[in-house]
């Protein structure tokens, strides 16, 4: 552990604290945390915790866990992956309002983007004025008639097919056909087009997926709604191996302390003036957790010093540097971290108070050279704990505490 000069140097300096993740190009706005090799999503719940049982308002589901409080007074409420969640009712039931919310998220963004288009040789459209939905093919090229009808359905007409909740290997999905297209010269019938909206863990925006003739004057589109991924059960397995939650209740704290931190977190020097803090202590005993500690200033400064953000990027860029050439830590059971093909490296800088200083994006250039620009937050979303564990994992769940002190 720390020397006490050790810890007066960490009580009187002035840092901010960044979080770090070695995250996949799927970043998602969902805030997630890593613990052992699954991922989770982060959900806020209004406090109705009893014991290691929390119910989730409005969701019509009690969950099982554990509470871990830290020192800022947030609490996070991990699933207990042995009891897992306990549904007060089954999914048949709660279809209805599923598809009702689901249905509305729909009209909502079809009615907002007025169309989705698929571009190609043929060229797939999905309209929506707020009343007809209707799908359309048309060639890029000169004689061809433009707008074939693929489908059509009046949403104030009785005679209108609902929206249906399916599921396939990707995970649920909504579906309607649209029938009353145009008239197929080869089988005699209407075209008739199946539209799928679903969550697309990749791409958070709305867009039209693909378009394919499955059969005869037979279409199949597939829509994705970046809002369709607030829905639950239709975002578990948009993102791979991140089924599961951790729910979390933020504290009402202040400043945090920097020597209740420090009783909490072994620390160990990376590069530069970011250190590592590790959770192994006595009063946390759970899966590790990786934060890096940033500090400016290599001397003591007055509590109240500022970082300038491009003094905070030039180091954050030498030390993202050093890390990457000696390993995050000078833990030798750690291997050397280095970026490979459509991995990337983001750190978000906060303060105290956990607001956002600003969002560094690590990428390997065109070139092999190392880049470091700076990027919308919302991109990477509210990283509330360091998420290392998919580096480290492997590393440490054979070791004991022991092993690092």
């Amino acid at each position: 552990m720390f020397s006490g000069y050790r810890r007066r140097f960490f009580q009187d300096v002035s840092f901010a604290i960044i979080f770090m993740g070695l995250l996949s190009q799927a970043i998602s706005d969902i805030p997630t945390i890593l613990r052992g090799s699954k991922r989770y999503f982060m959900q806020a719940i209004d406090g109705n915790v009893f014991d290691r049982m929390f119910l989730l308002e409005g969701d019509n589901k009690s969950q099982y866990g554990t509470v871990e409080e830290f020192v800022d007074g947030s609490k996070y409420y991990v699933p207990d992956n042995t009891n897992g969640s306990q549904p007060i009712s089954n999914i048949e039931e709660q279809e209805a309002s599923i598809v009702e919310y689901a249905s509305k998220i729909v009209n909502e963004e079809l009615k907002t983007n007025k169309c989705l288009k698929s571009m190609g040789t043929w060229t797939y459209t999905i309209c929506y004025d707020g009343r007809v939905r209707n799908v359309t093919q048309s060639f890029r090229w000169a004689n061809f008639p433009d707008d074939i009808l693929l489908g059509e359905s009046v949403h104030d007409s009785e005679a209108e097919e609902p929206l249906k909740l399916l599921k396939d290997e990707d995970g649920y999905y909504l579906s309607e056909v649209l029938g009353s297209g145009a008239i197929c010269s080869l089988t005699g019938e209407f075209r008739t087009t199946e539209i799928i909206y679903r969550c697309d863990g990749d791409v958070r925006t709305d867009r039209l997926k693909s378009a394919v003739e499955v059969g005869t004057c037979k279409y199949k589109l597939t829509a994705t709604l970046g809002k369709l991924c607030e829905l639950p059960l239709l975002s578990q397995n948009a993102f791979p191996n991140e089924s599961n939650t951790i729910y979390f209740e933020k504290g009402d704290s202040g400043l945090l302390d920097v020597s209740s931190w420090l009783d909490h977190y072994e620390v160990d020097r990376v590069a530069g003036h970011f250190y590592l803090l590790s959770t192994y202590s006595k009063q946390l005993n759970n899966d590790a957790l990786f934060v890096l500690l940033y500090t400016r200033f290599s001397m003591v400064e007055p509590n109240n010093a500022s970082i300038s953000q491009n003094i905070l990027y030039k180091d954050a860029l030498m030390a993202a540097m050093d890390i990457l050439k000696s390993g995050l830590s000078r833990f030798s059971i750690f291997p050397k971290l280095v970026l490979i093909e459509k991995h990337e490296l983001y750190l978000r800088v906060i303060d105290y108070q956990h607001n956002t200083l600003s969002i560094l994006r690590l990428y390997q250039g065109s070139d092999n050279s190392l880049d470091m620009t700076t990027v919308d937050p919302e991109v990477v979303g509210n990283m509330e704990k360091g998420n290392f564990y998919n580096y480290c994992d492997e590393y440490l769940k054979q070791k004991k505490v022991s092993d690092y002190k």
